[in-house]
C-alpha cells in the first residue's frame, strides 16, 4: 500500500522550482541568448544571433520578442555581426511577421548610412519584409531611403525593390498618403510631376504595389500616373506589378495582337529583303539600295519587340554588309576607293566578328556568309595596301608576300570549314590558285587578277527566318555619379563594385569589364566564374569587384565602364591591325580591336587625390 506524500510548505521569499508557473529551463535559455548577444567575442555574438534566428523561424511568439534584440545588434561595432543580425531578421521576416515601432525603425534607418554596400542592400531587403506599427512612420521611412539613394546612387534599384515589397505589405497605410504623394489639392487640378523624378518614381512604386492588396488606390490616382506606369514599368520591370488600367482592354490581349501584327510585318519585310537580293544578283544596285533602306527602317521598329529583336538586328547587320559590298563594287578602281579601302575592309571585318560572336542561333548558311565576308574584307584591304605602296607611302607592317601569305591562310581555313560539294569551295579553290601564283610572282598582272574577285563576289543564300538572340548586358551598379565622384588616395587602389544583368550569354569566360580612362587607355578585368550566378536558362547575374589604380588627378573626371565580350580573331596579327581602323571610326561600337560591346557605357566619376602627401605637409 502506497503512502500519501506529505506536503512540505515553501518558505516565503523562496521560489518553488517545481511550480508549473516557473520553468527554470526557459529562463536559463533566455538568459543564455542575452549573455551571448552581449559577449565580448564576436563569434559568440554571431552564434547567439544564428540560434535566435533558427528558433524564431519556428516560433511566432519568440520571433516577436527576438526582433527587438536583433535590431539592437544593428549598432554592433563589428561589421560581420551587424550584417548577420540584418540577414537573420530578414530570414525571420519571410516566415514570421516582424513589426517595427518608431524606436526600432529609427535604429534600422540609421543603418542606411553604413559605408558597406552589402549592409545597406541587406537592410533594404529586411525593411521589405517588415511591417511598421503606425502610418505616421511612412514619411520618415520614405525620406531616409531617398536620402540614402542621393548619397549612394548605386543603391537605386535595391531601394526601389524595397519600396515594392513595403508597398505591397502596407496597402491600407499607403492609401492615406496618395494625395500627398501626388500633390493632389481639392481646390486645384493636380500638376503633373516629372516622371524621371527619383522621389516620384518611389511614390509610384509604393502606390501601384499597394494597389495589389488595396485596389481602391487605383481609383484615386491621377490619370498621368498610369502613363508614367507604362513608361517606368519598362525601365524598372522588377519593381512594378502587372495591373489592369481602369477603362483599358486587358494588357495580355493587347500584347498578343501587337505581337501577331509585328510578326506579320516582319514576314513582309523578309520578303522584301529576298527581293533586294535578287536585284543585287542582277546588278540593279540602285533598286537594291532603295529596298535595303526601307527594310532597315522597318527592322529598327521591329527590333524593339523583345521576341523579334535578335532576328531583326541580324538582318539589319546583313543589310549593312550588302550596302557595303555594293559600295565596293560601285567604287571599284575609282580614286575615292583607294583611300577608303582600309576603312571599308575594317567595317566588313568588324560586322563579321560581331555577328559571329554576339548573335546566337545562326544557321550553317548564315555562319558561312559571316565568315565568307572576311575573304572580301581581306582582298579589299590588300587593294588599299598596294595602292598606298604604289603611291610611295609603303607599309612597314607587311610586305606584299606577307599580305598574300596571310590571305592564303584565311582561304585555306575557310575551305576546311565548308562542305566540299558547296559551290563556294570551287570559288575559293580558284581564288587560292590565283593567290599562290601571285605569291610566287607578285607581278601587276597576277595581282590585278585577284581584284576581279571583287566584281565576281556574290551573296550566299541564307535563311532569314532563323530565331536569333543577341547577347547583351545591363550594368545595374554603379550608376553615374556626377555630383558625388568617388574620391580616394592615389597611393592605394580603389575598389568598385560591379553588378550587371546578362542575357543570352553562353560562355561567361569571354565576358570582361572594360574600363576606359580619360586619356583613352583601356583596362580589362575578367571576373572569376564564381561571380556569375545563373538565374534562368538565358539570364545570369554578375556581381564582381574591380580595383582601379591611378596617379593623382587635378579634378574629378569620369571613366567609362562597359561589359564586353572578348574574342580571338582568325588571324590575330593581321585582323587586329585591320580592326584598328574600325576602332578609330567607332564602326563596331567597340573601343578595342578584339572586343565587342555588350552593354551601354556607364560614366562613373572618380577623383584620385594625393591626400597622403597633403597630410604629411
Amino acid at each position: 500500500m502506497f503512502k500519501k506524500s506529505r506536503y512540505i510548505p515553501t518558505p516565503e521569499g523562496d521560489i518553488d522550482v517545481e511550480s508549473a508557473e516557473v520553468r527554470l529551463l526557459k529562463l536559463s535559455a533566455n538568459g543564455a541568448f542575452i549573455h551571448g548577444l552581449e559577449d565580448a567575442f564576436q563569434d559568440v555574438r554571431n552564434a547567439a544571433i544564428d540560434s535566435i534566428c533558427e528558433l524564431s523561424m519556428h516560433n511566432q511568439k519568440f520571433s516577436k520578442r527576438a526582433a527587438e534584440f536583433l535590431v539592437d545588434m544593428f549598432q554592433d561595432e563589428i561589421d560581420s555581426v551587424r550584417l548577420n543580425s540584418i540577414i537573420s531578421l530578414r530570414k525571420i521576416g519571410t516566415l514570421q511577421p516582424i513589426e517595427l515601432d518608431p524606436e526600432l525603425l529609427q535604429i534600422t534607418l540609421s543603418v542606411l548610412n553604413d559605408a558597406d554596400p552589402i549592409v545597406r542592400e541587406s537592410t533594404h531587403g529586411m525593411l521589405g519584409v517588415a511591417r511598421i506599427t503606425s502610418p505616421e512612420l511612412i514619411p520618415s521611412f520614405i525620406k531616409d531611403l531617398l536620402a540614402s539613394m542621393s548619397r549612394y546612387p548605386e543603391d537605386q534599384l535595391s531601394i526601389y525593390q524595397c519600396f515594392r515589397d513595403f508597398g505591397s505589405a502596407h496597402g491600407e497605410y499607403i492609401e492615406k498618403f496618395i494625395p500627398k504623394f501626388f500633390k493632389m489639392e481639392s481646390s486645384y487640378i493636380s500638376k503633373e510631376i516629372n516622371q524621371n523624378d527619383l522621389g516620384h518614381i518611389g511614390n509610384l512604386i509604393l502606390a501601384f504595389n499597394a494597389s495589389i492588396s488595396n485596389p481602391k488606390i487605383l481609383s484615386i490616382l491621377p490619370k498621368y500616373a498610369f502613363r508614367h506606369y507604362e513608361y517606368l514599368r519598362d525601365k524598372f520591370p522588377n519593381c512594378f506589378p502587372e495591373i489592369k488600367i481602369p477603362g483599358d482592354a486587358p494588357r495580355q490581349s493587347i500584347r498578343v495582337n501587337a505581337d501577331d501584327n509585328t510578326q506579320s510585318f516582319m514576314n513582309q519585310t523578309i520578303k522584301m529583303v529576298f527581293s533586294m537580293g535578287n536585284f543585287f544578283k542582277t546588278g540593279d544596285f540602285k533598286s537594291a539600295l532603295r529596298i535595303a533602306k526601307v527594310c532597315t527602317n522597318n527592322l529598327k521598329y521591329i527590333s524593339h519587340v523583345p521576341s523579334l529583336s535578335g532576328s531583326a538586328i541580324f538582318i539589319i547587320m546583313y543589310l549593312d554588309c550588302v550596302k557595303t559590298i555594293i559600295q565596293i563594287k560601285q567604287n571599284y578602281l575609282e580614286a575615292s576607293s583607294f583611300t577608303a579601302a582600309a576603312g571599308t575592309a575594317a567595317r566588313l571585318l568588324s560586322l563579321s566578328y560581331t555577328m559571329e560572336h554576339r548573335l546566337i542561333g545562326l544557321s550553317v548558311p548564315s555562319k558561312t556568309f559571316v565568315i565568307y565576308l572576311r575573304v572580301l574584307a581581306n582582298i579589299v584591304w590588300i587593294f588599299g595596301c598596294l595602292t598606298e605602296s604604289n603611291n610611295g607611302q609603303g607599309l612597314s607592317f607587311l610586305s606584299k608576300k606577307g599580305l598574300l601569305k596571310s590571305f592564303i591562310k584565311r582561304v585555306s581555313d575557310l575551305q576546311r570549314k565548308i562542305e566540299r560539294d558547296n559551290f563556294l569551295s570551287k570559288n575559293l579553290g580558284k581564288l587560292q590558285n590565283k593567290l599562290n601564283k601571285a605569291s610566287i610572282s607578285p607581278t601587276i598582272e597576277n595581282m590585278m587578277s585577284l581584284f576581279d574577285y571583287i566584281m565576281d563576289y556574290n551573296l550566299i543564300d541564307i535563311d532569314l527566318s532563323d530565331e536569333i538572340k543577341r547577347s547583351e548586358a545591363t550594368i545595374v551598379k554603379p550608376v553615374s555619379n556626377l555630383d558625388q565622384p568617388l574620391e580616394f588616395q592615389s597611393e592605394f587602389p580603389s575598389t568598385i563594385n560591379i553588378e550587371a544583368e546578362l542575357r543570352n550569354i553562353i560562355d561567361t569566360t569571354s565576358v570582361a569589364i572594360q574600363v576606359i580612362f580619360p586619356d583613352q587607355t583601356i583596362e580589362h578585368f575578367r571576373p572569376p566564374s564564381a561571380d556569375f550566378v545563373f538565374i534562368e536558362m538565358d539570364k545570369s547575374q554578375l556581381r564582381t569587384q574591380i580595383d582601379i589604380s591611378q596617379p593623382a588627378w587635378t579634378e574629378s573626371c569620369y571613366i567609362q565602364l562597359k561589359v564586353v565580350c572578348e574574342f580571338e580573331p582568325d588571324i590575330p596579327e593581321l585582323d587586329q591591325h585591320i580592326l584598328r581602323q574600325s576602332v578609330d571610326g567607332n564602326i563596331s561600337g567597340s573601343t578595342s580591336e578584339n572586343t565587342i560591346d555588350l552593354s551601354e557605357p556607364v560614366k562613373y566619376y572618380i577623383w584620385p587625390r594625393d591626400l597622403l602627401s597633403k597630410r604629411i605637409r
